[in-house]
């Protein structure tokens, strides 16, 4: 019984440290890739959390995009990066509502600020120029719960409940079964 309970609760708690943007390397979601290359993406909320995230950004606010390059050549090609809302429109000539100029980036890693304050999808372009003109867009949203993770969570305090529910039948079974024997 103490096995089944604590096997649901590492269920619930480990879904909800995945479930806000819980990133690992090993598996690293959050690679994306510009013309030959390869970047890892990915998104802070420094006022409101210490997560990191991927694609999903569950607040808005001050928000901190870092891009760190995979492959070392690129930190001497010069890179510019916007922010633009997803309206279905082409996201490279859309409006930006943030925007970074041209530069290299020698550490191999490039730190954007900016306010986002309604939420929404967003998509994220990157324009990688020298030996090569590269293009990446992604798209990710902000202040939008994923239906998906809230069935998830249901579901787990579900399956625990009926765990549950299952142990106390099966152990007020035995209790009469003993009873009508003795």
């Amino acid at each position: 019984m103490k096995r089944l309970i604590a096997a649901c609760l590492f269920s619930v708690v480990t879904h909800q440290a995945f479930a806000h943007g819980g990133v690992a390397m090993e598996k690293d979601v959050c690679k994306l890739r510009i013309g030959p290359f390869l970047m890892h993406f990915t998104g802070y909320l420094p006022d409101k959390s210490r997560s990191e995230f991927c694609e999903d950004i569950p607040l808005v606010g001050r928000t901190v995009i870092v891009l760190d390059f995979l492959d070392d050549v690129v930190r001497d090609r010069p890179l510019a990066f916007k922010i633009v809302r997803d309206d279905g429109t082409d996201p490279v000539y859309a409006p930006a509502l943030y925007e970074s100029d041209f530069k290299t980036y020698p550490s191999g890693s490039a730190a954007y600020r900016f306010n986002i304050l309604q939420p929404g999808r967003y998509v994220g372009v990157a324009h990688l120029r020298g030996g090569g003109d590269y293009v990446s867009v992604f798209p990710f949203s902000v202040g939008q719960a994923r239906m998906w993770r809230h069935l998830l969570i249901a579901g787990a305090a579900l399956l625990a409940g009926a765990g549950l529910l299952l142990a106390w039948a099966m152990k007020r079974r035995a209790i009469a079964v003993a009873a009508a024997t003795a």
